[in-house]
């Protein structure tokens, strides 16, 4: 939907034309033995990754046993972890070939032009995508259970303030979106209370009375 909104070329290709004949030879374009995408490095080698490891949490919220799971080194917690890898893997060649994907919606990989800024002839697809979306983000998902359980377990303990919670989770960046995506707090964690806002005591009714 973004790149709908805010690219005019990939509108028009989508709006005009026969989408699923554009769609399928937009997938016949698409270039495996290739590595470049020719997008920015930026894009291939950050924005791809983390868009893995987005993929990843979401499985992994939705794994009964594995969101219990923190970072540890057990046949439970890899088996977990590997499950969300193939996951993100499915989830990246839908992204590039799929239905709902930069081939059906835009059509890339249908024709060649000069891209100015790479400064050759390409059609936007290259095997980069792929390959380092899912194996990017798995390698940064990790880093970030790593972190949570080295570094953020023990500073979410000692404080209450949802403004510090937040500064927190700049340390699990991917983790936090994914949390929010599903209407939770940013340091929100399934396998751990997380103290958040001010505490009240309440004061009932046989506490009132004389």
């Amino acid at each position: 939907m973004w790149n709908l909104s805010t690219n005019k070329w990939i509108w028009f290709a989508t709006t005009h034309g026969h989408w699923f004949q554009d769609w399928m030879q937009a997938d016949a374009g698409f270039r495996f033995s290739r590595w470049n995408d020719s997008n920015p490095v930026l894009d291939d080698y950050v924005g791809h990754p983390i868009m893995g490891a987005i993929s990843m949490d979401i499985f992994v919220q939705n794994d009964p046993r594995g969101k219990t799971l923190q970072f540890e080194n057990s046949k439970a917690y890899w088996h977990s972890r590997l499950w969300a890898l193939l996951w993100s893997t499915i989830y990246s060649a839908e992204w590039k070939l799929g239905p709902v994907s930069e081939a059906s919606f835009g059509n890339t990989g249908q024709h060649v032009y000069y891209d100015h800024d790479a400064k050759k002839w390409t059609n936007g697809t290259g095997s980069v995508g792929l390959v380092v979306t899912p194996v990017g983000g798995w390698v940064w998902a990790i880093a970030e259970d790593y972190a949570d359980k080295i570094i953020i377990r023990r500073l979410d303990q000692r404080t209450s303030n949802p403004f510090y919670l937040f500064s927190m989770s700049f340390l699990n960046p991917c983790r936090g979106f994914a949390n929010l995506m599903r209407y939770h707090a940013p340091w929100y964690r399934d396998y751990r209370q997380v103290p958040a806002g001010p505490s009240y005591t309440t004061q009932t009714d046989a506490d009132a009375s004389p």
